[in-house]
């Protein structure tokens, strides 16, 4: 009997206790389970959009092959759509950041300075210092020097630690100082880019030093060199 009425204790107190406690429970179960099927949505269609943006990254870099050899409305109107795509798809990725330097190219061919420099900016701001974050900066001072914002462009080019882009920089930096007719400047930006050209770049030291002899050294300059 003692035996029969403890049971039934036993089970009035889980009674009790589901009572206080299992809203709180089935709860916590369905928060669970909720989430693995959300992480596992989550996971799917993050999978599902990198293929997506493959894809169309592969048919972005066709549509630009094409262009360079036949650049037409048509397959310009092309190029911008992927490109789009690939930005809307997901704004953060490097396909993002690839298509947003072709669409600048894209504005620069246009004569759209202002959207190109609107695309390079935004490049920039998600690359920071990675190679696509130089290469965006190196373009968006050249824009910058086009719309007449030297200062904007010098200051651009002005990096603590350009790495292997350093003869990039020093040339871009040259290009925009003999623009403004600086030529001192200029020939010593460009004798720096060949200082630090890398050897395996063979194709652009010509270029280089072809620039850097086509800017004769101040006379006035030197003549007051001499004179001190």
């Amino acid at each position: 009997m003692a035996t029969h009425l403890d049971d039934e204790e036993q089970l009035e107190a889980i009674k009790r206790w589901w009572r206080q406690n299992g809203v709180q429970i089935v709860a916590a179960v369905v928060l669970v389970i909720g989430g693995w099927y959300g992480w596992q949505f989550w996971q799917d269609r993050q999978e599902q959009r990198a293929q997506e943006a493959s894809l169309i990254y592969g048919e972005l870099v066709g549509a630009v092959a094409q262009m360079d050899e036949e650049p037409d409305a048509e397959s310009l109107d092309r190029i911008t759509h992927y490109a789009s795509t690939l930005k809307e798809l997901d704004s953060d990725s490097q396909y993002a950041r690839y298509s947003g330097l072709i669409l600048a190219r894209l504005a620069v061919l246009e004569g759209d300075l202002d959207a190109a420099a609107g695309e390079l900016e935004a490049v920039l701001e998600k690359a920071g210092d990675d190679p696509l974050g130089h290469i965006a900066r190196l373009r968006l001072a050249r824009v910058e020097a086009a719309r007449d914002n030297g200062d904007r462009a010098l200051a651009l080019l002005d990096v603590d630690n350009p790495g292997e882009f350093r003869a990039l920089y020093a040339e871009a930096r040259g290009d925009i100082l003999a623009g403004r007719g600086d030529t001192a400047a200029a020939r010593a930006a460009y004798e720096l880019a060949l200082q630090n050209l890398p050897a395996s770049d063979r194709d652009a030291r010509p270029v280089l030093e072809l620039k850097l002899n086509q800017l004769k050294p101040d006379n006035n300059a030197e003549s007051a060199d001499k004179e001190a």
